[in-house]
């Protein structure tokens, strides 16, 4: 998705500014915090997923983690099973509605409102681990967020990973129900590949697992000195 113009991340469409698109994306996920903060948004079967993702995670005691759109916090328990310390981990998202409830269930962990463009950690601290998950397809430019996140958020060495338990299949079904809500379809392997490429070539494809019900994928932070 992009318009004719040049350059190493290409802009998107300005059907809606992205200011217009966040607020949008805010509302949404505000109006319903409630339902995501309910077993029926995690049935087993995704929540056997989301174990899956954790491991992916390949976290430690040690291991720094920010969780990108964390909303009410599903991510948390299955890092913390992995071995995860959640002081260790900060939680961003858009809504403050379903942030109330991920303070709520885990207070030790770090919570904030923003909008990932625009968030930069404290005193210029990088994470180990930086996750997107169930999320990747709603952001206004997925270029510039690996950017930033290449530049701003992961350490040399980090991992991150785009995630979503309900697979690409889903999430562009999804997106053609309504694209104003989701902008983007998950990308295939060699989409990745080249979408980091152009946008942040210090992040190499590790791994992607790319199944009907299940999207996985990871990238390694090998930055230049």
């Amino acid at each position: 998705s992009g318009d004719d113009r040049q350059g190493p991340c290409p802009l998107e469409q300005k059907d809606v500014t992205e200011e217009e698109h966040n607020s949008r994306q805010e509302a949404i996920f505000d109006e319903h915090a409630d339902f995501f903060a309910s077993e029926d948004a995690s049935p087993p079967q995704v929540l056997e997923r989301l174990r899956r993702i954790a491991v992916t995670c390949q976290v430690t005691p040690e291991t720094t983690i920010l969780d990108v759109a964390t909303g009410t916090g599903g991510l948390l328990p299955h890092f913390e099973d992995r071995g995860a310390n959640l002081r260790l981990v900060t939680g961003v998202d858009l809504s403050g509605g379903m942030l109330d409830y991920a303070r709520k269930r885990f207070p030790s962990a770090t919570f904030v409102k923003s909008d990932i463009m625009k968030y930069r950690p404290v005193a210029g601290a990088r994470f180990d681990r930086v996750v997107f998950n169930a999320c990747f397809g709603n952001f206004w430019d997925q270029g510039l967020v690996l950017k930033h996140t290449e530049a701003e958020l992961v350490r040399d060495g980090g991992l991150i990973v785009i995630s979503h338990p309900l697979g690409r299949k889903w999430l562009g079904d999804l997106k053609a129900r309504d694209p104003q809500m989701v902008r983007h379809a998950l990308p295939t392997r060699v989409e990745l590949e080249a979408l980091a490429s152009r946008c942040a070539p210090g992040l190499a494809v590790e791994l992607c697992d790319d199944e009907a019900d299940y999207y996985c994928a990871a990238l390694r932070c090998r930055q230049q000195p």
